[in-house]
């Protein structure tokens, strides 16, 4: 197939221009084009009508061409309209193949089938074709060669030579023939026209050749534009392709750097656990060399963890998945911050901070994102900065934006290499002996951070006299938090956030009903583009967010790719393909949906964060109940604030040990003594938030080896109330409350806070006492052994009647048989629940 550039041609100006020049010279009765006899006025008029008719009729075909960008239709039309409208009864449409050299048969009319295969079999070539176009045989711009320059050899098989009947002498032959070179305005042959049988028999008039001429100068340029179109079509389609195939790369490279980052970050976070225990029980009994020894290995630990965290980053960066969560954010604080941060390892390298920090107001900006800015340009520093030199953390206040500076006195970059620092993984040495360490992807993570707010970073240095990185932000852009009603608003932002954090996820939305219209608009959200933000709307029933509006049902997707009800490829703001949605509803009534997605682990979210976040939702639609119909909403925040970073704090010490068998067991335990699944579901909500009132007791009391204090165990006896007081501004029901204050009662009456006894103890109350026992036994605890399942079992049952309900002890033991896991003790560093401590002089368990 021909590629041809579009030509700008006029179809109607010339076509009119030339119908008006021959009226004019009708009616003037001068010469005309047919000749150089005079006419008369009557047959001047004659032909004049003649012409305008074919002329009108050649603008009719040219705008019908025009219309079509679909190439075989064009020529189809092409061919069909010399034959009906110009008087030819046989056509054939010829296109030159620039790859091959030669003319391919392409369209046809009048042709019986077997012509028309004979004819697409046979390809012309273009010198061939070069040696018809001869002065002799020239018409205009056509080519007429006659049967009587015996041009043609009637033998020939790739000649299609028709039966035309008898035919009288002057009249067309079977062996004429005409052909019309389709050329462009550059006289670039593109193709050309073999027409044949006129329907008067006659050869030709130049009346008759100047229509063909007019009708192969539109065909062209209706052939170039279709071309081009097809061209584009072409080009969009492989740009399609590639695009599809750049994304599947990018997504299995995001899942080979999750992979990545997951299977490095687990070993590195159990051998720094270890590392930290080992350091603080016994390095001081440890020769100095052998202290030396562990330090070195903590200090590549923290460089190898901090490579993968830079690795991750700039792969999520590359992909567009690091979306803006733009609020007001003080510079000040960040900086100093920052500073605070790396104080200990600049101490270590006797280097000393500055900081010069002007009188600045605060910018709209990702406060996460400008950290880690802050941090990479510190830490850049101090890398590069030898013992006694200085760092200067300078902020300054711009007309439209304000300028961070990190200074340093260290060993300064040549010029050839300033260009190039910002680059990914580029080295100012990158010999395998280099001195210094890293990638080279910490810079280039400045530039994307500062680029991704709109601003600009450079740096300035000579070799040997330090280094200067300057970072521009921009004062545009619009702050998460409208000044309106910022106090109002202000409540469920920080609610937001919270929530996010609670399910470890980057992104959380409150979609709240219209009140004119079935539709859910976005009234906050956190790690979302502010775009989306603004404008996102679902109508109820449509999407995700609407279907979980109608259904008044939580949705957990695992993944949306293969998802039935959603089918359809991953967004570009999901980092995962996973996500959940649960309804708000307040009296029976939808007034909202709270999704979360990307997950900080990047796996799937689960059924017991469905059943997690359902439940924080509940309580959630009463806090913005609550908001809306007190005369001061921001009293709602800081009860909120605290009793939601509880959980969270809750949650952080309890860390990823093994709660799915937990959780099963404790289904499988309630149901047992005849709850029912609404009463199942709020024991698992409990589970997850029952020991919030241990955040408040010292980790050096929980992991005291020898005797406790009498205050170490008032302070541990309070844990209940403190967990209730914290709750309270988000939990409703009296039934988890009563639960969570009671579950260290005893079943003889010697357990706290309110010594109750039997059957007086709230029954989830009894639960949550023998599953919480379980656990601390068979999690390392720095006052005693690790049992073994089965000896925490029969430690358990040994005490059933005097610190546990019998009852509780014989289902919970049936359960765990039935479950028929062997759960292993877990070791000291690892990161496991943090059960509630045996009281001295109460023990039953030992």
């Amino acid at each position: 197939m021909l590629t041809l550039p579009l030509i700008t041609l006029n179809a109607d100006a010339i076509l009119w221009s030339l119908l008006f020049c021959t009226l004019v010279a009708a009616a003037a009765g001068g010469r005309t084009w047919l000749g150089r006899k005079r006419c008369s006025v009557s047959e001047a008029e004659r032909l004049a009508e003649r012409r305008a008719d074919n002329l009108a009729k050649i603008l009719d075909i040219a705008n019908t061409m025009n219309t079509t960008l679909d190439l075989d239709r064009l020529l189809t039309g092409i061919a069909r309209a010399v034959r009906e409208s110009l008087g030819f009864r046989m056509v054939l449409v010829r296109l030159l193949d620039e790859e091959t050299g030669t003319f391919k048969a392409r369209s046809f009319a009048g042709l019986d089938d077997a012509s028309v295969a004979k004819l697409r079999q046979h390809e012309v070539p273009l010198e061939e074709f070069e040696r018809l176009m001869r002065d002799e045989f020239r018409m205009g711009p056509c080519y007429f060669i006659s049967h009587e320059a015996q041009y043609w050899d009637r033998n020939d098989e790739r000649l299609v030579i028709p039966d035309l009947g008898e035919r009288c002498e002057g009249e067309w032959h079977p062996l004429d023939s005409l052909f019309v070179p389709l050329q462009t305005r550059d006289r670039r042959l593109i193709g050309y026209l073999s027409v044949d049988d006129p329907a008067d028999r006659q050869v030709p008039s130049r009346e008759t050749i100047e229509i063909l001429e007019i009708f192969s100068t539109q065909a062209v340029v209706a052939i170039e534009n279709a071309q081009l179109y097809s061209d584009l079509e072409a080009k969009i389609d492989e740009l399609r392709w590639m695009t599809a195939r750049l994304e599947e790369s990018h997504e299995t490279r995001n899942a080979f750097m999750a992979n990545v980052s997951h299977e490095l970050r687990t070993p590195l976070t159990s051998i720094r656990a270890y590392l930290d225990t080992v350091i603080s029980e016994v390095r001081p009994k440890l020769k100095s060399q052998h202290a030396h020894f562990l330090n070195v290995i903590l200090e590549e630990t923290l460089r190898l963890t901090g490579l993968v965290d830079d690795l991750l980053s700039f792969s999520k960066m590359e992909a567009g998945k690091i979306r803006l969560n733009r609020e007001t954010v003080h510079v000040h604080d960040l900086v100093r911050e920052a500073l605070s941060v790396v104080a200990a390892e600049a101490e270590q390298k006797g280097l000393t901070l500055v900081e010069d920090l002007g009188d600045v107001e605060p910018i709209p900006a990702d406060r996460d994102r400008v950290a880690q800015l802050l941090m990479n340009l510190l830490g850049n520093a101090l890398k590069f900065t030898d013992y006694g030199g200085r760092i200067t953390a300078r902020v300054r206040e711009e007309e439209d934006g304000v300028r961070l500076e990190v200074e340093d006195t260290g060993i300064g970059i040549s010029g050839e290499n300033l260009e190039r620092v910002f680059e990914r993984f580029y080295q100012t040495d990158g010999s395998s002996t280099r001195k210094y360490g890293g990638v080279g992807l910490g810079l280039a993570i400045c530039r994307g951070i500062v680029e991704q707010h709109g601003g600009r970073i450079w740096a300035e240095s000579e070799e040997g006299a330090g280094s200067l990185f300057v970072a521009w932000l921009p004062r545009r852009g619009e702050p998460s938090e409208p000044p309106a009603p910022a106090e109002r608003r202000r409540v469920p932002e920080q609610i937001v956030r919270l929530v996010a954090e609670v399910m470890q996820s980057k992104s959380a939305s409150i979609m709240l009903m219209d009140e004119e219209k079935p539709e859910l608009f976005v009234e906050t959200a956190t790690g979302l583009d502010p775009l989306i933000i603004r404008n996102a709307r679902v109508r109820v029933g449509d999407d995700i967010s609407g279907w979980v509006a109608e259904n008044r049902r939580p949705l957990l997707i695992c993944d949306i790719e293969e998802d039935e009800r959603f089918g359809r490829k991953n967004r570009s703001t999901y980092e995962s393909k996973s996500l959940l949605s649960v309804p708000l509803t307040l009296d029976n009534r939808i007034i909202g949906v709270l999704n979360v997605t990307n997950k900080v682990s990047c796996t799937p979210f689960t059924k017991d964060d469905t059943r997690l976040l359902a439940s924080l939702a509940d309580r959630l639609t009463r806090i913005l109940n609550r908001m809306a119909e007190v005369e001061d909403p921001a009293g709602v925040l800081p009860p909120t604030q605290v009793a939601l970073q509880a959980i969270i704090d809750a949650r952080r010490r309890r860390g990823d040990g093994d709660t799915g068998t937990m959780r099963e067991m404790l289904a499988g335990t309630c149901t047992g003594l005849g709850m029912d699944k609404a009463e199942v579901e709020i024991m698992k909500y409990i589970a997850d938030i029952y020991d919030v009132g241990m955040t408040r007791v010292e980790e050096s009391i929980l992991s005291k080896p020898g005797p406790l204090e009498p205050g170490d165990v008032e302070k541990i006896r309070s844990h209940p109330q403190v967990g209730v007081d914290l709750l309270s501004p988000i939990e409703f029901l009296d039934q988890v409350r009563e639960i969570i204050l009671h579950h260290h009662e005893w079943y003889d009456g010697r357990g706290y806070p309110g010594g109750l006894a039997g059957r007086d103890i709230p029954l989830g109350a009894r639960v949550l006492a023998v599953l919480d026992a379980f656990q601390s036994m068979t999690t390392h605890r720095p006052y005693r052994q690790t049992r073994s399942p089965e000896q925490a079992l029969g430690d358990i049952r040994r005490c059933a009647g005097t610190q546990f309900d019998p009852d509780v002890v014989r289902i919970f033991t049936e359960v765990w048989k039935e479950i028929g896991v062997t759960r292993p003790p877990l070791e000291s560093g690892a990161r496991v629940p943090v059960a509630l401590r045996d009281v001295p002089r109460e023990r039953c368990i030992p």
